[in-house]
């Protein structure tokens, strides 16, 4: 279940505090055969042990925070810029990368992964 929006962080901080290594909380709040839903979590300063792998598509729902410091596996990063509640981000393509939350709060985001084959169900009456 390492399905985390195509967001990411780095593995430096430019400070003395020291980053707790972490797995970000990740709760399941919706399944079906169409839809795979997750709350996601990172406490501050805390980054994912691992890559992240992503789905081919999905979209994330964002509440505020300072941003993500992003490293994909080349070696290569970035540092997303601080994110308002309420922002989405869609992605169309796979991506591997670790996540850092460089913000003094936790930071949280909803993931939205459609799944491929899906027969719409029915809407209930």
């Amino acid at each position: 279940m390492r399905k985390l929006l195509g967001l990411a962080t780095s593995l430096c901080l430019m400070s003395t505090m020291s980053i707790a290594a972490a797995e970000p909380s990740r709760t399941v709040v919706f399944d079906n055969e169409c839809l795979h839903v997750l709350r996601a979590v990172i406490g501050p300063h805390e980054k994912t042990k691992t890559f992240i792998d992503t789905k081919p598509a999905y979209l994330v729902f964002m509440t505020d925070s300072a941003g993500f410091h992003l490293t994909y596996p080349d070696g290569h990063d970035r540092y997303t810029g601080p994110i308002p509640a309420g922002t989405l981000f869609w992605y169309a393509t796979y991506g591997r990368e670790l996540q850092e939350n460089v913000g003094d709060t936790p930071l949280e985001f909803i993931v939205i992964e459609p799944k491929e084959g899906c027969k719409l169900p029915q809407s209930p009456q």
